[in-house]
């Protein structure tokens, strides 16, 4: 009896992350989404990271086995959001069971790297140079974090660094 060799395919790995998978967003200040799928079948595990590779998305495999009476349990983990993002908008259209998973978890990253980005250097400069507002309140105007309007003054130029000997106070 023959066997027919099998050929890895999108709906293949839906499948598998289905029963084997996790995806997770974390609401961090670079972004943060990562997708995941376990299996003790290491074999598995090898040809869902060369289907992955072939297609342009980076992975990662891990190995760990927790207790001695357990099996080794092999990981197939994508972090970096680029290519996480890319693996997850191939299968939330495919998957069953974690469909509505992946389109939330989706809509919250597209927030986070929304919230990301820097505002217009001409809006940071009519705020905060002619307008006199703070960082603080410029971030609850626009929703961004105070950090966000931090870094695109520095990003920008917008305030004038503190000269060394400006500092010091001469004493008579």
């Amino acid at each position: 009896m023959q066997t027919k060799k099998f050929k890895m395919n999108w709906d293949y790995i839906a499948g598998f992350f289905d029963g084997e998978g996790c995806v997770s967003v974390r609401a961090h200040r670079t972004g943060f989404l990562r997708a995941t799928i376990f299996n003790t079948h290491k074999q598995s595990i090898l040809k869902v990271h060369k289907f992955l590779k072939k297609k342009g998305i980076n992975s990662t495999i891990y190995s760990r086995k927790r207790k001695p009476n357990w099996k080794r349990c092999y990981e197939v983990r994508i972090c970096q959001w680029k290519s996480a993002k890319a693996f997850l908008e191939e299968l939330k259209n495919r998957t069953e069971i974690k469909r509505d998973e992946i389109k939330e978890k989706l809509k919250v990253f597209k927030i986070n790297i929304q919230r990301r980005g820097f505002l217009p250097k001409e809006v940071l400069k009519e705020h905060y140079l002619n307008k006199k507002m703070k960082a603080e309140d410029i971030a609850k105007k626009f929703g961004k974090s105070k950090w966000n309007i931090y870094r695109g003054i520095k990003k920008y130029k917008l305030s004038q660094p503190i000269r060394r000997w400006q500092y010091y106070v001469i004493k008579k």
